[in-house]
């Protein structure tokens, strides 16, 4: 999905539902179409196809959100974290 693209410098034309529209910020690392809308996607696949620079930007600002926010290492950590907090008995008061 995103974050996968984002690894390899690429911008995501994403749907504007759940996880991936948060993920992908419009215009600064991919673009979002309107989930079941054919046309809008069809419409940001051809302005992608016709703004090669642009695309390019976009994939380097991808880049550099993958770097700032989903490298192992900084997940790494998190997922400890998530996995403690799991495991821990719950207090009850």
């Amino acid at each position: 999905m995103g974050v996968e693209s984002f690894a390899c410098s690429l911008p995501v034309i994403a749907s504007r539902v759940g996880v991936a529209e948060g993920i992908v910020s419009d215009q600064e690392t991919g673009l979002h179409f309107t989930s079941g809308d054919a046309e809008d996607l069809a419409t940001k696949v051809l302005w992608a196809w016709s703004h090669q620079r642009e695309m390019e930007a976009m994939g380097r600002r991808a880049r550099a959100e993958y770097e700032a926010h989903y490298t192992p290492e900084r997940n790494y950590p998190m997922l400890l974290d998530i996995y403690s907090r799991a495991m821990s008995p719950v207090s009850r008061s």
